[in-house]
């Protein structure tokens, strides 16, 4: 594991974090060229996004900060306490697509 070793040598939750986005991240660069693009015939690899995988999962964690933010708030807490639980799936997946 990463968390635990890293939040031991650095102290931090969030950096400890970071870490296991980004090493996740690299994984999936790794698992996406290595083993569905290396050597392949018919594959034009220049079209290939280098480091969007480890981007997307450094954005992931950017979400959840932001999450961890706002999550206990007043305004959260008031929506949540109105808000049908049939209808949050719905606002997840459209706040999404706006993304």
């Amino acid at each position: 594991g990463i968390y635990k070793p890293f939040r031991r040598y650095t102290g931090s939750p969030a950096a400890s974090q970071l870490a296991v986005f980004v090493a996740s991240g690299l994984f999936h660069e790794w698992l996406v060229h290595a083993c569905f693009l290396y050597k392949r015939p018919g594959v034009d690899t220049s079209r290939v996004l280098l480091w969007s995988n480890t981007a997307f999962f450094v954005w992931n964690f950017g979400v959840v900060m932001c999450e961890r933010l706002v999550v206990g708030t007043r305004l959260v807490r008031f929506l949540s306490s109105i808000t049908p639980r049939a209808v949050v799936p719905l606002v997840i997946v459209m706040c999404e697509r706006l993304v």
